[in-house]
């Protein structure tokens, strides 16, 4: 069971490795941050196509999830309490995951950066995916990287290529509230842990057909559009647009699930102010105090739940409306007829793993 100790050990995480793609040394490496009640497993049916892309996938598992050191009570409440506290503790976590990647490129040895003759293409690095709720973290560790001490800020520097936004809710980035893009009988906040994380996996993994005449011109369209334009009910009646929990066996679905996180980060997460994310998702993506040639990739999947449509809709109007001059290179990329729980382990690995390498055309490799 791999584990990475961090600086003082009284932390540790547990990811799995596709490994170094054999007989590279250029390769590129996927840092994958899973979201809320899925966990690691979620994503390893794809390591066995990561090397036809050259690609090598690293997903760990988050605090308070299988083998990675548990939250304490103390860092509970913090996540509860007034917020300065609750930022503090999001920015800790950031920070920690900072921790493992300078941990990580060290012990494995992975390449660094690297730029061809001509300065037009590049190799080496990592790109750090945050999924659904993992963004919390991972835009949190952008956001407060200048804080980071400065032999992690360098050792990071020489890898730290891309942050990818992967169909993230709304709280995560600090959105006003989504609750009517939400079914009303999912009450993650105080109903049933068991239930409710069934419901939410079913939710979150379901096909939805939303308009596509909105989806072709969502950067453009009102708040009225957006409303007409995205469904709440998901495709029933389509074999290969089921849920994708649906299609996992039971052991799969154990293997990759944790719906007792739902009564704790999960809730605390949700529970933040959501100017702690909004101002994270504005420093880490508006301004470049550090790694100014890191760049953001914000990927969506037009079959998500409408609160992810909804965010994509947001994000443009942040982008139109608040973006400075000299922020971060941001690309936008909408993938088609699908959702965002593509890699789970009935559904399409080998897509998904081409899905990460194919932003190789607009900037990611």
């Amino acid at each position: 069971m791999p584990i990475s100790p961090l600086d003082d050990n009284s932390i540790q995480f547990y990811y799995d490795d596709s490994g170094a793609p054999a007989g590279l040394d250029n390769y590129a490496t996927f840092v994958l941050v899973h979201g809320g009640i899925f966990h690691s497993p979620i994503f390893t049916p794809m390591f066995e196509h990561a090397a036809k892309y050259d690609l090598r996938l690293v997903a760990l598992n988050l605090r308070d999830y299988p083998y990675t050191t548990p939250l304490s009570t103390a860092e509970l409440d913090a996540l509860k309490g007034e917020k300065e506290a609750q930022r503090a503790q999001v920015r800790a976590f950031g920070s920690e995951i900072a921790s493992f990647l300078a941990w990580y490129v060290q012990h494995e040895h992975i390449p660094p950066i690297a730029f061809s003759p001509s300065g037009d293409s590049i190799s080496g690095g990592i790109a750090l995916l945050g999924w659904s709720m993992g963004n919390c973290t991972t835009i949190s560790m952008l956001a407060n990287a200048d804080n980071l001490p400065e032999d992690i800020q360098r050792r990071l520097g020489r890898y730290m290529r891309t942050l990818v936004i992967y169909d993230p809710p709304c709280f995560a980035l600090g959105m006003p509230d989504a609750g009517r893009f939400i079914p009303k009988a999912l009450d993650l906040q105080t109903g049933p842990e068991y239930d409710m994380g069934q419901m939410f996996s079913l939710w979150v993994s379901s096909y939805y057909a939303h308009s596509p005449t909105f989806l072709s011109s969502i950067e453009d369209a009102n708040e009225a559009q957006l409303d007409a334009g995205v469904v709440e009910k998901p495709i029933q009646d389509i074999p290969d647009q089921t849920p994708t929990v649906s299609r996992m066996t039971e052991a799969q679905l154990a293997g990759c699930v944790d719906y007792s996180v739902l009564g704790r980060s999960f809730r605390a997460l949700i529970g933040v102010d959501r100017t702690v994310y909004d101002n994270n998702t504005r420093h880490g993506l508006f301004s470049k105090p550090i790694w100014p040639c890191l760049k953001v990739e914000y990927l969506w999947f037009d079959m998500s739940p409408g609160e992810v449509v909804y965010l994509v809709w947001y994000i443009h109007k942040l982008l139109n409306e608040a973006r400075p001059v000299e922020s971060r290179e941001i690309n936008e990329e909408r993938f088609y007829e699908l959702n965002s729980t593509l890699a789970a382990p009935l559904g399409a690995p080998r897509s998904h793993c081409q899905t990460l390498r194919e932003p190789d055309e607009i900037a990611l490799f």
